[in-house]
């Protein structure tokens, strides 16, 4: 049967009296600030959090930990701060969470002959202060994959911005934009923005780090970054696996100098997907009980025709008369649940691959599609069922 998915780090003395009069407004402007705190919330497709300085997880040996005050991007949480900025996370509830994206899934072809499957997502930042300001976004898809470079192998579960000397769980940290890491395609970029590189730090503990950059003008309080999460689920991976690890950084004034006393804050907020399973259980590394897959687009198929999205379908508004965007601006798929050449269920899912500036992915078969509705699967997926 057919059914949603719900989504859901020696002087004189009055020449020393002199100086220190002369360094403390300095150091009293490059401090931590102990109780940071910010209005920014972070929201993927639509799901929004909260930032906190102090959070719970889970704990390695079970139960909950508190994770309170680091610095961001590897900083030095004992150091003077001089252009660094506290280290906030996405909360709900007072503990870490990591978001689901909810948008479409899209093949791509990679460089090396074979094919990967990625799922998109649109992360906002909202509440932003009202002054023009740089809004960075840092990224990494390969928290969780292993590290063959390396003798013996490292799986490593932080991204490179948060990479420091000795720090072995974090991937080295990528210093020069073009550097920043692609698709399987090795063209596309993870996140969209201008690739640039922010300076965290001073002296010798600036680190340079590349990230994806815009540009938010005076009284405008929301900026988002369209991205795609990696959807690699099997063991052992060497390149990805079903997160994207973010960080942010709001640079208020837009001149580079980062100062926690001020608007300027820094997060981690990571998104997650499902992994896709593209060959059968027991098969090609799948382990589950579960096969993903991706609708072809088609035109006038008959009933007994394979699945498929009709060309001319698209997702309308709640209205049923205007179309959000068409067969090619979104995806469909099945999830197959099953064993012993048996299936026991299958799951669809529809969402956006691409929205205007004012709207946010979400899986419409799923129920998080902002009061749309999907018209155009072919009869062979709908059956009996309707989407209007």
């Amino acid at each position: 049967m057919f059914k949603q998915r719900n989504l859901l780090r020696s002087h004189s003395i009055a020449w020393s009296i002199a100086m220190v009069g002369a360094l403390l407004p300095s150091l009293a402007h490059a401090a931590f600030d102990p109780d940071k705190t910010s209005s920014v919330t972070v929201s993927v497709d639509g799901n929004q959090v909260d930032l906190a300085l102090t959070v719970t997880r889970p704990a390695d040996g079970g139960g909950l930990e508190t994770v309170g005050f680091e610095a961001f991007g590897g900083g030095d949480k004992d150091g003077g701060g001089d252009n660094e900025l506290s280290l906030l996370r996405a909360v709900k509830g007072g503990g870490e969470v990591r978001l689901l994206a909810q948008g479409g899934v899209i093949e791509t072809d990679c460089a090396d002959g074979s094919t990967q499957y990625y799922q998109r997502a649109r992360v906002t930042l909202s509440g932003l202060p009202s002054a023009a300001k740089d809004v960075w976004a840092f990224y990494d898809p390969r928290v969780g994959a292993k590290d063959d470079s390396v003798d013996p192998p490292v799986y490593r579960g932080q991204p490179h911005f948060n990479g420091k000397t000795l720090f072995i769980e974090a991937w080295d940290r990528i210093n020069l934009s073009g550097d920043q890491i692609k698709l399987c395609d090795n063209t596309t970029v993870y996140v969209d923005g201008a690739a640039e590189v922010l300076t965290l730090g001073s002296g010798g503990d600036a680190r340079d780090t590349a990230g994806m950059k815009k540009a938010i003008g005076l009284n405008v309080t929301t900026a988002h970054f369209d991205v795609y999460v990696p959807m690699e689920g099997r063991a052992n991976s060497t390149t990805t696996g079903i997160t994207l690890a973010m960080g942010f950084v709001v640079d208020v004034g837009q001149n580079g100098a980062l100062d926690d006393a001020t608007a300027d804050v820094a997060f981690e907020a990571w998104v997650s997907s499902e992994p896709w399973w593209n060959t059968p259980p027991g098969q090609g590394g799948n382990e589950t009980d579960e096969f993903n897959t991706l609708l072809p687009i088609c035109n006038s198929p008959a009933a007994e025709d394979p699945a498929c999205l009709i060309s001319t379908s698209g997702i309308y508004d709640a209205g049923g008369t205007t179309r959000i965007v068409g067969a090619n601006d979104f995806s469909a798929w099945t999830t197959q649940i099953g064993g012993d050449d048996e299936v026991f269920d299958s799951i669809i899912d529809l969402a956006p691959t691409a929205w205007s500036e004012s709207e946010g992915a979400g899986r419409v078969g799923g129920g998080a599609g902002r009061g749309a509705a999907a018209r155009g699967l072919s009869p062979r997926v709908l059956g009996a069922w309707e989407a209007v």
